[in-house]
């Protein structure tokens, strides 16, 4: 009895919790100040198709991409060693196990009553066939859209999901760079220019 009561606590504090993480979503939306853009978009993207990985969306306003979710604190790792500013990294993570499994319940219940259906077609008469044929074709779009629910779970558990916004860096502007036009010169458009930028 001792040995069970033993095994019962190893699994309720250490095999349970680890069975639970498997159903954890994580979304990252993190922004970034940038002085160099496309550099700094290569490097992300460069090491999420390292990692088996791929974007959805690069623009010069955001990056989103999917990468194992084993990968989640390297990818942070990641983040925090670009040569850039880091002005926030938010997680998001969301428990989607009872939508899974309520999922797979309803699909295990619409194909058993397909099954029944597909049985009793043979016994039926011209216009109890026509009733099970759109009986069976609605269960089969119910199920393929259930299908199609659960696939998306199971991706969404398996890489985790990264928005990446940018805002630049401003290079200050030169102080003082001789123009071919002597009349740029005499009116100091850069510190003009300089001012304008302050303000």
């Amino acid at each position: 009895m001792r040995l069970i009561f033993i095994s019962i606590i190893i699994c309720i504090f250490i095999f349970c919790p680890l069975m639970a993480d498997e159903y954890k979503k994580v979304d990252l939306y993190i922004t970034l100040v940038v002085f160099n853009l496309d550099a700094t978009q290569d490097k992300i993207v460069d090491w999420v198709e390292a990692e088996k990985g791929y974007f959805t969306v690069r623009s010069p306003a955001s990056l989103v991409v999917r990468f194992p979710a084993v990968e989640t604190e390297a990818f942070k790792t990641l983040m925090e060693s670009l040569q850039e500013e880091v002005k926030d990294i938010r997680q998001d993570t969301t428990d989607l196990r009872e939508s899974i499994l309520s999922v797979r319940s309803g699909i295990k219940s619409r194909e058993e009553v397909l099954n029944r259906e597909l049985k009793l077609i043979n016994q039926a008469d011209v216009e109890g066939t026509l009733d099970i044929e759109n009986e069976v074709t609605a269960l089969l779009e119910e199920i393929e859209e259930l299908k199609g629910r659960l696939l998306k779970m199971e991706n969404d558990l398996k890489y985790t999901y990264a928005e990446i916004s940018f805002s630049f860096k401003r290079s200050a502007l030169p102080s003082n760079v001789p123009s071919s036009f002597d009349w740029i010169n005499t009116m100091g458009l850069y510190k003009m220019m300089g001012r304008g930028e302050s303000k």
